[in-house]
């Protein structure tokens, strides 16, 4: 069984996506396996996103008294046995986020009711005879409360790195148990800082940041302009979860700071303040709904595919970058690609995109002409 992985790296281009797929697939088959591994061998790594307030500890210590009962996994439209498990959990842990996220846990528990129905294996990698997750929190606790000695998983063979494992914990979280707005705006910024931090660039542009998270151009920009410029007030309000609308959030993070401060104020008062009112205040400052098309030539080669380039395949990948090349003769790309090893995965990457550079300015200086 081949492991579905998360695709970090080419925007735009077919043609490079088929090479990615290709290199995808071959190491996938290296460092990422299915398995079935021990639940005592599981360690829990600090960085999951979700910020669950039970930890495995929290359930084996009161599984005695905790254990579901048989009703839980009986297949009927009530919950009859959940009134009173409810209020051994209040007993246990209290009123607040420990007391929800066991029900939570529980409720999970009992809708899989057995290993075997749990459709996505979590995700962790290995080290020696121990294993440290990277996704699938809650599937892991819903084990240990179900008494299960195993649990199937995705194995990396080799500890993934910061950027990679933020990467790999929006993917996985945001398509198994939908984020609510807090949680997704704290994921894409973990995920936005740790590219900075891996790739060295200030900014991110929305194309990139688009292809990392797999989102949609609207939504992408609109979490981009809430992150980049939603000011302290508007992200505490959605923390405190007084808005979880994407939509009206971005409305608020569009404005000049003063006068979105000044309209949140007016929605958390109970004053109208549609998404319509927000727009016709951003028309009165003289802005426009929509940005003018960017002349800024896009990277199209992810930071991140590179690194993961085998030797062997950045010789194919070169190839391919010769093949072009020979094509226009003598030309200015001569000169770019002089000094660039055709077998070494960074130059590759880089001579990618000088290819891609040097073929649309030829685009463009033809279209020039012929408006001429």
């Amino acid at each position: 069984m081949t492991a579905r992985k998360k695709r970090f790296g080419l925007s735009g281009s077919k043609f490079l996506a088929g090479i990615e797929n290709q290199i995808d697939r071959a190491d996938n088959a290296k460092r990422i396996e299915i398995q079935t591994i021990p639940i005592s061998s599981v360690n829990f790594s600090p960085g999951n996103p979700r910020k669950l307030a039970i930890t495995p500890e929290d359930i084996t210590g009161n599984l005695p008294t905790l254990q579901l009962p048989p009703q839980a996994f009986t297949q009927t439209a009530d919950n009859d046995w959940l009134e009173s498990y409810e209020t051994l959990v209040q007993e246990t842990f209290g009123q607040g986020k420990e007391k929800d996220d066991f029900l939570s846990i529980a409720l999970f528990a009992a809708s899989i009711r057995s290993p075997e129905r749990m459709l996505h294996p979590i995700v962790v990698w290995r080290d020696g005879g121990h294993f440290f997750k990277i996704t699938g929190e809650r599937r892991f606790l819903a084990h240990v409360l179900l008494g299960e000695p195993n649990i199937r998983a995705s194995v990396w063979e080799e500890e993934p790195t910061k950027f990679e494992r933020s990467v790999i914990q929006w993917d996985e979280n945001n398509q198994r148990e939908n984020f609510n707005l807090a949680e997704a705006l704290d994921a894409l910024e973990i995920i936005i800082d740790n590219w900075k931090e891996e790739t060295g660039e200030k900014a991110i542009s929305l194309a990139q940041f688009m292809n990392l998270a797999s989102l949609k151009r609207t939504t992408a920009f609109r979490y981009l302009k809430i992150i980049t410029n939603g000011t302290p007030k508007l992200r505490q309000t959605i923390t405190e979860h007084r808005i979880d609308a994407l939509t009206a959030a971005f409305e608020f993070a569009s404005q000049d700071a003063e006068r979105a401060d000044e309209s949140l104020a007016k929605f958390l008062s109970g004053a109208p303040q549609s998404a319509k009112d927000m727009r016709r205040e951003r028309a009165k400052q003289g802005k426009r709904t929509r940005k003018s098309q960017s002349t800024r030539t896009p990277n199209i080669v992810n930071p991140l595919f590179v690194r993961k380039m085998r030797p062997k395949d950045a010789k194919v990948v070169g190839r391919m970058v010769s093949i072009m090349r020979s094509t226009f003769g003598k030309s200015p790309l001569d000169q770019e690609l002089d000094g660039l090893s055709m077998e070494n995965p960074k130059d590759v990457g880089v001579a990618l995109q000088k290819v891609f550079e040097y073929v649309r300015s030829l685009a463009d200086a033809a279209e020039e002409k012929k408006k001429g």
